[in-house]
């Protein structure tokens, strides 16, 4: 059932083109917060993020109480996070807005620009967040301007923001805050963090990989010893470490370990070509894993050696190392639990453990995967908003990250229809340096959940 009046797209598009300029200029004053979650150092930039959105979401005039929020936790608080929300009326639907506000680390070194200090380059914007996810931040924002404005008094449709502050260090506070906020309950969710097919074709995420992270340490001596003298009899911390990262893997690159799951493949693949060139992979160098790329990207699990304590080559000297730290990234498949795939890569571990050496396993991070077909009603509605902003239809596609709040949320709300979009792309570089965003597919999706909100507005649910 819709209202005689009604909103089109033309006027979505036009509200959204008038008022860009003024929107990336508040982009680039969020990314010019180095709001790294996961650096103690940061923290007054997290709130001074939290902030700076909590006064903007006030600015829309259209929520009944806009927030800052620290859930407690054993020992302290969690990161600020931006909670705002309007009631519904007249029987329409409550929609959830998510993005987060924090962002990931940076090595200054590699970046060609300065990552705090937003630059505009062919049609990008390059900083630290630009895309993940202050984008997201900002789609939320100027969609519910335009929704705002184009409904006037008809706008009936109850919102939630919810902008957290802790995604990129672990979600820490993530469970009990939805536990403890019950108003943050909704009908739609729709989860601004992530990907499209690509430069023209907007997609709609149905699958996120689980991820388990944890350190392990690996002790063989009791303390460093010359190698010229107990080199070949004595075990040597860095050689036992690289026999145990060897055995995670079969001979094409493929995990190795007992127990973990891959799904079905998806319909869709990626072209090796491209892949490449976006991967940055050097020519001559071959790719690891068997089947679809987009299986082994989507469907599969993956084990990556994201950090290790060793002697660095500047200071190297000649001893056997006597202890190892490694920092270990396991994506998992789809529908298969955190804690399982932990289980599988620990007892992998502790069987090949072929001399015996002292293994310890310790700060351990789990996030739930998830799998859907986005076909439900308001899914419906997203795919003709999708089409109505890129001209094209958009396709169905996963991600080999996890996003924490979407099984979070669905553990905690499991009648929510979830629908994860993004402006993210293949020269975005999340979590790299030089990340950017593509201003023409950001505004884009501006035009889409704008027109999505709009039509939801106009709807009995």
């Amino acid at each position: 059932m819709s209202r005689e009046k009604e909103t089109r797209p033309g006027d979505v598009a036009r509200f959204i083109e008038e008022g860009f300029q003024q929107a990336t200029q508040e982009l680039r004053r969020l990314v010019g917060i180095p709001s790294v979650s996961s650096d103690p150092s940061h923290s007054p930039h997290v709130e001074e993020s939290a902030e700076v959105i909590a006064s903007l979401a006030k600015e829309l005039n259209i929520f009944d109480y806009v927030e800052i929020s620290c859930t407690s936790l054993p020992g302290g608080v969690g990161a600020p996070a931006v909670i705002a929300r309007r009631e519904p009326r007249n029987g329409r639907a409550t929609v959830l807005l998510y993005a987060h506000h924090d962002v990931q680390p940076v090595q200054k070194d590699h970046w060609g620009t300065d990552p705090f200090v937003p630059e505009e380059r062919n049609g990008r914007l390059l900083g630290r967040g630009a895309a993940d996810d202050k984008a997201g931040v900002l789609i939320h924002l100027e969609s519910l301007r335009a929704l705002g404005e184009l409904s006037g008094d008809d706008l009936d449709l109850g919102i939630v923001l919810f902008i957290e502050g802790e995604e990129e260090s672990g979600s820490a506070s993530l469970t009990a805050t939805l536990a403890e906020r019950a108003e943050l309950g909704s009908d739609v969710v729709i989860v601004s963090d992530s990907d499209n097919w690509d430069d023209d074709t907007p997609g709609l995420t149905a699958s996120l990989r689980g991820s388990v992270i944890f350190t392990l340490d690996v002790d063989v001596l009791e303390r460093p010893v010359h190698s010229g003298l107990y080199g070949g009899a004595a075990p040597d911390a860095i050689m036992v470490a690289a026999t145990l990262i060897a055995s995670l893997y079969g001979a094409d690159g493929s995990v190795a370990v007992s127990g973990l799951h891959s799904t079905s493949p998806p319909s869709v693949d990626i072209r090796e070509e491209l892949f490449r060139q976006e991967a940055g992979v050097l020519e001559g160098v071959g790719l690891v894993g068997s089947g679809r790329l987009s299986s082994r990207l989507w469907k599969q699990p993956s084990i990556t050696v994201i950090g290790m304590t060793v002697p660095s080559v500047a200071s190297a000297s000649t001893v056997l190392t006597p202890s190892v730290s490694l920092s270990i990234s396991l994506r998992v498949a789809p529908g298969q639990e955190p804690t399982d795939a932990f289980d599988c890569i620990r007892s992998h571990l502790l069987q090949h453990n072929t001399f015996g050496a002292r293994l310890t396993f310790s700060d351990l991070r789990l996030g739930h995967g998830h799998e859907s077909k986005p076909g439900g009603r308001a899914a419906h509605v997203m795919r003709q908003s999708l089409l109505s902003a890129w001209g094209a239809e958009a396709a169905d596609i996963g991600i080999g990250g996890s996003i924490p709040f979407v099984a979070a949320y669905k553990e905690q709300f499991p009648e929510a229809e979830i629908l994860i979009t993004g402006v993210c792309d293949a020269q975005t570089n999340a979590h790299g340096h030089d990340e950017s965003v593509s201003l023409l597919s950001l505004k884009r999706m501006i035009n889409a959940q704008a027109y999505f909100l709009t039509e939801l507005n106009q709807q009995l649910w």
